[in-house]
């Protein structure tokens, strides 16, 4: 009785490491909104504001993918060049295996824009971007981590 109850409470001590450390598998494909690749495209992924975001990128075919340490609750941000940035929330309760599809719309693209904005993926405020002589566009954004996501929006 007493080697069955230690086979048991051995069992259980062994599997308890292997479920706080839960992994997420996460992949999935980037694509145009007609299902074609992008010139470039990745997702950048942040658990809470105080964590440090994960990119990732997509490859040629616009497939990427990821493990994640632990179930939680996720900010996922598809990003495609020359396309619409998609926020996806993610909340995963246990270890998954997670496949998305995103298809991201076109930007609409002025040929001379008047204004441009900077606006950062942790908030919605733009920031208006000065026109340099050479006819390049700067701003200063706050950066509170070492990565920083952000898009560029005008009129």
């Amino acid at each position: 009785m007493r080697q069955s109850f230690l086979c048991l409470v051995s069992l259980a001590l062994a599997a308890s490491p292997a479920i706080a450390f839960a992994q997420v598998n996460l992949n999935g494909t980037i694509l145009q909104a007609d299902g074609s690749p992008m010139a470039a495209a990745h997702l950048v992924i942040q658990k809470g504001p105080e964590y440090t975001s994960l990119v990732v990128p997509a490859d040629a075919a616009g497939r990427f993918r990821v493990t994640l340490d632990e179930p939680g609750g996720y900010g996922l941000y598809a990003i495609g060049v020359h396309h619409e940035t998609q926020e996806l929330p993610l909340i995963l309760t246990d270890q998954e295996q997670v496949e998305l599809h995103i298809r991201l719309q076109e930007n609409a693209f002025a040929l001379s824009p008047d204004t441009l904005y900077a606006v950062s993926a942790a908030s919605d405020n733009a920031v208006p971007m000065q026109r340099r002589q050479d006819g390049t566009h700067a701003a200063r954004l706050e950066a509170y981590a070492d990565t920083f996501a952000y898009r560029i929006r005008y009129g």
